[in-house]
């Protein structure tokens, strides 16, 4: 447990410090439901600058639109990220793991639109 616990720490320590490669990235992940969640990443000058986190169906229905309790908290982790910078800080799972996913590619300067 202590390994893992330290691997994880690593992981995280590693992404934070290198350097993001300015461009846009996002990535979708369908869940369970008939929705498809998705997150979407501004970066510039090592920074994310924006984030978009909503869900949407296979109309393109964005879910934040009839779900004013969802928005809210979309827009609360968003501009909760993009002003730490620090995934850790995040409570929401799948925003943590597409986060994460991103920013992976964003250290690789991988820009693109991703499935997962």
């Amino acid at each position: 447990m202590k390994k893992l616990i330290f691997f994880i720490l690593l992981f995280t320590s590693i992404l934070a410090f290198s350097e993001l490669k300015d461009g846009t990235y996002s990535v979708e992940k369908q869940d369970d439901t008939n929705y498809a969640t998705f997150v979407k990443l501004i970066v510039k000058n090592n920074k994310v600058i924006g984030v978009q986190y909503d869900k949407k169906n296979a109309q393109g229905k964005l879910y934040s639109m009839d779900n004013p309790t969802f928005r809210d908290q979309s827009l609360v982790t968003s501009r909760k990220f993009v002003s730490t910078q620090d995934i850790n800080d995040i409570s929401d799972s799948n925003f943590r793991e597409l986060v994460n996913f991103l920013l992976e590619k964003a250290n690789n300067g991988q820009t693109g639109d991703f499935k997962k």
